[in-house]
């Protein structure tokens, strides 16, 4: 939440944007979601979280910006996943992969 909030407070243009943030500690996936954003942890082929998407109205979604039609940082969804080595965790926004990872670490 402080790296949407850092941004957001110190935006110098116009403009709108959604936005999906996450970060990997330990087991842990932490995000935070705003707009048609989303996020799938699949494990052994199996989807096992999907986030979801902020949308005021069909093809509307929740949007950062520096209007008064546009949403600040305390709509943000914040969420934690708890992972495992050889999971997938796929970034996905307006329904385009956007990333694709296979989590591994050592010891």
């Amino acid at each position: 939440m402080e790296v949407l909030n850092e941004a957001y407070f110190n935006m110098k243009c116009q403009g709108s944007s959604t936005a999906c943030i996450l970060t990997l500690m330990c087991d842990i996936v932490h995000a935070v979601n705003v707009g048609d954003n989303r996020f799938v942890v699949k494990r052994d082929g199996v989807v096992v979280y999907k986030s979801e998407i902020q949308q005021k109205g069909f093809n509307y979604p929740f949007r950062l910006g520096n209007g008064v039609k546009f949403d600040d940082p305390s709509v943000a969804q914040e969420i934690e996943v708890t992972v495992k080595i050889g999971d997938v965790l796929v970034m996905v926004q307006m329904d385009c992969s956007i990333m694709l990872t296979t989590l591994s670490w050592r010891n």
